[in-house]
């Protein structure tokens, strides 16, 4: 019976040795299975790992929203995957209309601009929502 496997058998059948050797093969399964995953990239990090993002604040340097956006620099540095380097710039004039305007009709809709506004009623106007005077050439999708 030694080194034959039977069908319905039971392990004790088999003698000490072979459980001693199923013994070995789980605790080598749950090893394996607590082992860390091998490092994917991510996809994110590598859109960004190198770039350069735009942060547009609709009001003068010193002001509140520049003082805001500066504070809050490191940490979006931080937490955007890649590291990529942030810089303001500030584009007052039209209470954050001019900013809104030039971020969706200039730059590129890459997400590589950022925009710090006073408030949804800027960008509303900029995309053609009531009372706007201002018309862009592309706004892109608001998804």
């Amino acid at each position: 019976m030694s080194g034959v496997f039977h069908p319905g058998a039971t392990p004790s059948a088999y003698g000490k040795g072979s459980r001693r050797l199923a013994r070995l093969i789980l605790t080598a399964v749950a090893f394996f299975l607590h082992l860390p995953a091998p490092s994917q990239a991510d996809p994110v990090a590598d859109f960004y790992r190198g770039k350069q993002i735009s942060l547009y604040v609709a009001f003068p340097p010193g002001g509140g929203y520049d003082i805001y956006a500066r504070v809050m620099l490191p940490y979006f540095q931080r937490k955007i995957p890649g590291n990529p380097t942030i810089v303001i710039r500030n584009m007052e004039g039209g209470g954050g209309v001019r900013a809104a305007s030039f971020m969706t009709s200039v730059t590129p809709q890459d997400g590589l601009s950022l925009g710090l506004f006073l408030d949804s009623l800027t960008l509303g106007r900029v995309m053609g929502g009531p009372g706007s005077s201002i018309r862009s050439g592309s706004t892109g999708s608001a998804a």
